[in-house]
């Protein structure tokens, strides 16, 4: 309830103080168009995260990525992602971790493990539950595609490097078929580089968890 009350007084804030309604472009970025908007109070409607909100309402532009619950929306993977038919947790998962990597790029040095848990702890704190929704040994049974939703933090084999377990937070499908996904993860091994969004062979998931909302 508290951060209900705490996004709602920050956007009435922004409306009375701010000097100006306008903004200059907001784009939304669908799969095969976008749309542009002058009106910066749509923000309010897909952005949910409040240190993000303020910090985009005065810029000159921003670039929103529209994602759909089975589908990326487009073919490149840039700006603040918001999924349409997401629960609001989902919401906060994918926002809150685009701001610490791509605005505040904030490095979490470790394992993969060590990023996912910065993200996902800041919203627990909020008093969101991150429920089991499938665990399995490494060998399989792996998780059927359909049950991926964005902002889900999964954990993968890594066939890009060696096979390796992997933790990444599930954004979209990029090829449902193939089971190439959008992630944002870590690279891990305490490098000093910010989490990035890649694409991964999402065929080998053994591991799921995901938040469910304060209210239903």
């Amino acid at each position: 309830m508290k951060l209900y009350i705490n996004l709602f007084i920050l956007i009435l804030s922004l409306i009375f103080i701010g000097d100006n309604l306008i903004a200059q472009r907001i784009y939304f970025n669908y799969k095969d168009s976008t749309l542009v908007s002058n009106d910066r109070l749509e923000l309010t409607g897909c952005i949910y995260n409040q240190d993000l909100l303020q910090h985009v309402w005065d810029q000159d532009s921003v670039s929103i990525w529209v994602l759909e619950q089975d589908s990326c929306q487009t073919t490149s993977f840039s700006g603040i992602p918001w999924c349409e038919n997401c629960s609001l947790s989902a919401n906060f998962v994918l926002q809150n971790a685009y701001k610490l990597s791509f605005i505040d790029n904030k490095v979490i040095m470790g394992s993969c493990w060590d990023y996912l848990n910065a993200v996902y702890s800041r919203i627990e704190a909020e008093g969101y539950k991150k429920n089991e929704i499938y665990m399995t040994k490494k060998a399989g049974p792996y998780a059927p595609k359909a049950m991926l939703q964005p902002g889900d933090w999964i954990y993968h084999i890594n066939y890009q490097y060696y096979q390796v377990e992997h933790s990444a937070i599930f954004i979209c499908w990029k090829d449902y078929e193939k089971g190439i996904a959008i992630t944002l993860s870590y690279m891990g091994m305490n490098r000093y580089k910010t989490a990035q969004f890649g694409e991964f062979d999402l065929n080998s998931v053994y591991a799921i968890y995901r938040f469910e909302d304060l209210f239903w």
